[in-house]
């Protein structure tokens, strides 16, 4: 097991967070996540800067409180947990449940949705057919291609949770209001080059399964991204040239990460950059217990 700090609780791997419905988003210091207007304006909060966008709003209790199965069961909105598979029903009738989400979500008009469940391509098809959603967060999924993402071009903010086949991560260059993006366990992670052109993230974070590190080629695409705050590698292990590329980035404030760097990589760090204030690299103790010198 590789430890890791994030999320303030300095322990193992962090998972997968949700989103919070937009409305509740003006409340304390939290920003109106997935509305493009209010990013790139002002640093992160605090809270946000700990524990990410989806986290920060999870700990602030304002997500939906349940999920939703059946499509009868929707009475409105613009926020959405969906647990419409791994229902044990029977086989035929799970899949007419799926088809009947599959006509309805692009119906909709959410500006958040969250998969609670499995995600299948064809579920996932329909999601990225609704009309100026700003936040999509997905549990775990057999999804092959995510290429329909370039339809949702209004996305700010995606969470993929478990998707070990999922292919074309390029295709999310194409999402211009982007701000917040975590990958875990998609083997085509290993290469960060679909990131490259995201200079606009402020949150990015790409992490293995909770049993297996992602094996990251190098940190070297995230070397311009200027506008990264906070960033998660919990659960990676970086190939080449450890943490040298985050070294200057003017605005990176956290890093959570797993402890598979040496101590003197993480001095270099936080000496060549001023920015940097919160999450592994400070946690001394840890990395004089887990880390090389």
């Amino acid at each position: 097991m590789t430890l890791a700090s994030g999320g303030g609780t300095g322990s193992v791997r962090q998972p997968a967070v949700l989103f919070a419905r937009h409305e509740f988003f003006q409340a304390g210091s939290i920003k109106p996540l997935g509305l493009p207007q209010g990013w790139g304006q002002d640093m992160l909060s605090t809270d946000e800067l700990n524990n990410g966008y989806w986290g920060s709003r999870r700990i602030a209790g304002v997500l939906p409180e349940t999920s939703i199965t059946h499509p009868d069961q929707f009475t409105g909105g613009d926020a959405l947990i969906l647990a419409c598979t791994q229902t044990h029903l029977p086989a035929s009738e799970q899949r007419k449940l799926v088809k009947a989400w599959c006509a309805l979500l692009p119906q909709l008009q959410l500006k958040t949705l969250i998969f609670s469940t499995k995600v299948n391509q064809e579920l996932f098809d329909a999601a990225t057919q609704i009309k100026g959603l700003h936040a999509l967060s997905i549990k775990w999924s057999s999804i092959k291609s995510i290429a329909s993402i370039t339809d949702t071009d209004s996305l700010a903010a995606l969470d993929i949770g478990s998707s070990p086949s999922m292919t074309g991560l390029g295709h999310l260059a194409k999402l211009p209001r982007l701000r917040s993006l975590r990958v875990e366990n998609v083997k085509e992670a290993h290469d960060l080059a679909f990131v490259e052109s995201l200079t606009d993230l402020e949150e990015f974070g790409a992490s293995g399964s909770m049993w297996t590190d992602l094996k990251i080629d190098s940190l070297w695409p995230l070397k311009d991204m200027h506008n990264l705050e906070l960033l998660w590698l919990v659960g990676a292990k970086v190939l080449k040239d450890g943490l040298l590329p985050l070294h200057g980035l003017p605005r990176l404030t956290t890093l959570h990460c797993a402890y598979n760097f040496r101590a003197s990589e993480f001095a270099a760090l936080r000496a060549a950059t001023p920015s940097l204030r919160f999450g592994s690299p400070f946690e001394h103790e840890l990395i004089e217990k887990y880390c090389r010198d």
